[in-house]
């Protein structure tokens, strides 16, 4: 999509290296100009590679990443925001049943956080305990996500 709307040559983006290396130089600009304003703003990326975690520990507030990134959590000197797909079932629910949206950008299914309401809470909580995040985010293509808000409010109340 990007590359329909890019105002410069689409060349300069047509790869995940050359965005990578632009954001690079995006964010050291931007951080400059929004030093010391009236204002509080927060910065993220999304990321595993080298590059992007260079640019998060120098100029974010936050990484978001998920599960290939636990093995070098030691590089990351910011707060660590965990993407993960939570997947609750009911008793006698399967997996098989779950209806997931499908539209150009559905993401591959991987819940290894899976199981009654219980359970995933546990799960999550061990989690948090284990590796010191504190911060997750939802990311899912499941249709009915009435289980997860809840589970958001639960988790959010602690």
């Amino acid at each position: 999509i990007a590359m329909d709307y890019f105002h410069l040559d689409p060349a300069l983006i047509d790869t995940h290296e050359k965005r990578v290396a632009i954001t690079e130089k995006w964010m050291e600009k931007f951080s400059s100009l929004i030093k010391n304003k009236a204002y509080e703003t927060k910065l993220a990326v999304v990321g595993s590679s080298e590059t992007t975690i260079r640019i998060a520990n120098k100029y974010t507030d936050y990484l978001f990443f998920n599960a290939n990134l636990l093995n070098e959590r030691d590089k990351i000197s910011v707060d660590p925001i965990f993407v993960i797909d939570p997947l609750i079932i009911d008793d006698g629910e399967s997996e098989d049943n779950i209806e997931y949206n499908d539209y150009e950008f559905t993401k591959k299914t991987y819940h290894p956080f899976s199981g009654s309401y219980e359970e995933v809470k546990k799960m999550i909580l061990d989690f948090s305990v284990d590796f010191n995040i504190n911060n997750f985010l939802i990311h899912t293509d499941q249709k009915d996500i009435s289980k997860l808000l809840k589970l958001v409010k639960d988790l959010s109340n602690r």
